[in-house]
């Protein structure tokens, strides 16, 4: 996420699209509260308001539990 908010920052007319996979799929789980380090709710918010797309894969949701949970708002879960 860092590598598209810098990507987005240096070009913003380019269109970008986030597409999360594995285990960084539950960055999009509602509710987190670091305690230190990234925040990656501040960092998809930051895509999101500069109209990036982003998406969790579907079957990677599903593996980990969270398809059901509260994600954040501006997500969706797809199969591609």
């Amino acid at each position: 996420m860092r590598l598209s908010i810098a990507l987005k920052e240096q070009k913003p007319q380019n269109e970008l699209k986030l597409f999360l996979m594995s285990d960084a799929v539950i960055a999009g789980l509602a509710g987190q509260i670091p305690k230190e380090g990234y925040n990656l709710k501040q960092m998809l918010e930051i895509l999101t308001a500069q109209n990036v797309e982003v998406k969790l894969c579907k079957t990677c949701t599903d593996a980990r539990g969270i398809s059901g949970l509260a994600l954040f708002h501006y997500l969706q879960i797809m199969s591609r």
